[in-house]
């Protein structure tokens, strides 16, 4: 759960910095992006990217991966043993 708060952060910080060169700050920095329906659309293509990581994140969230992980490696571990033992 702690690494998932960690990819959060990193991917909150990254589309920051995202915005910041796409728009600007409306104050010191003009962004780079120019025109009024090019911003709308890096706008609504900026909430679709947030929206399907906050889906992921979620989904992850919601399953337990390390148990899941463990359980395919004590799975395949065994697979493993009873081929030697077969070959």
């Amino acid at each position: 759960m702690r690494r998932l708060t960690g990819v959060r952060e990193a991917y909150r910080r990254a589309e920051l910095r995202l915005r910041m060169l796409l728009f600007g700050d409306a104050e010191y920095a003009v962004g780079r992006l120019k025109g009024e329906e090019h911003r709308e659309q890096a706008a609504h293509h900026l909430r679709r990217m947030r929206t399907a990581f906050d889906e992921a994140v979620e989904e992850a969230e919601k399953s337990n991966l390390p148990d899941d992980l463990r359980e395919r490696a004590v799975e395949a571990k065994e697979r493993e043993s009873e081929s030697t033992r077969d070959g």
